[in-house]
């Protein structure tokens, strides 16, 4: 049976600190601490997808159509989500997964609206599903669904990663209430990375070499096949190094 893992990453502050765009273009921090960041989250990356046969990248972005991802560009100066995704898929030999939720609002295949700059997320698509406060449920959800039609009975190792804790607990919320919406043949990761706000500790310590990533990644396993509904009791456990804490 293949391992697989699935990576589900948001970009503004969180993924796109992998790319040239944010290390040569922010004035925030220099670029040597910005370098350092990459790595670290590059050796969180390299960790979970050592041993598997396959890995798919999907957009955990809001950015779920070209013009959100246009705007968020211009906005935060950091890159083209959709074009830096597929060119790291290339360089690792993981597959891109184009789903976005302008395909689905649009009742469209799975990539047609990355592929075509006028689809756009409808009005009454962003109305239905809440989307100012469950945008990365909604998103989670139909990506997990895409998983398990493409990938039925396969051991599935899925990977949320996000910037911010209150998309992590919508999460939680969201399929707390709705275990059956996860296989048990799918252990579901959910992984707090924010790259941003890691930058003053690292000037406070004064020396990026002294900074552990656990200082700023906070992981957690939930709803793991083999576990019950207890979901909430370790949510945002510190780690030390980098490893996971399972919910048991």
């Amino acid at each position: 049976m293949a391992k697989i893992t699935i990576l589900s990453l948001d970009y503004d502050g969180c993924s796109d600190i992998l790319f040239d765009d944010v290390v040569t273009t922010q004035s925030i921090k220099s670029e040597s601490t910005l370098r350092h960041l990459r790595s670290l989250f590059e050796e969180l990356l390299n960790r979970i997808t050592a041993d598997s046969s396959i890995v798919e990248l999907y957009v955990g972005s809001d950015r779920q159509d070209n013009q959100l991802d246009n705007l968020g560009n211009s906005v935060n100066r950091n890159g083209l989500c959709f074009k830096n995704f597929e060119k790291l898929c290339n360089e690792k030999n993981w597959r891109f997964k184009k789903l976005l939720m302008a395909d689905i609002a649009n009742l469209l295949p799975c990539g047609h609206s990355m592929e075509n700059s006028g689809v756009k997320i409808t009005n009454d698509f962003v109305k239905i599903n809440n989307w100012s406060s469950k945008s990365k449920s909604v998103i989670l959800n139909h990506q997990l669904q895409d998983v398990i039609k493409n990938h039925p009975g396969d051991e599935i190792n899925f990977y949320f990663m996000d910037d911010h804790d209150y998309n992590i607990r919508s999460v939680v919320e969201y399929f707390g209430k709705s275990r059956n919406l996860i296989p048990d043949n799918i252990d579901f990761y959910l992984v707090e990375h924010n790259w941003y706000h890691a930058c003053p500790v690292i000037i406070e310590h004064g020396n990026i070499r002294d900074i552990n990533s656990s200082q700023f990644l906070r992981t957690n396993s939930l709803f793991s096949g083999n576990t019950g509904n207890d979901y909430h009791n370790s949510v945002f456990d510190e780690i030390h190094d980098i490893g996971f804490c399972s919910i048991q």
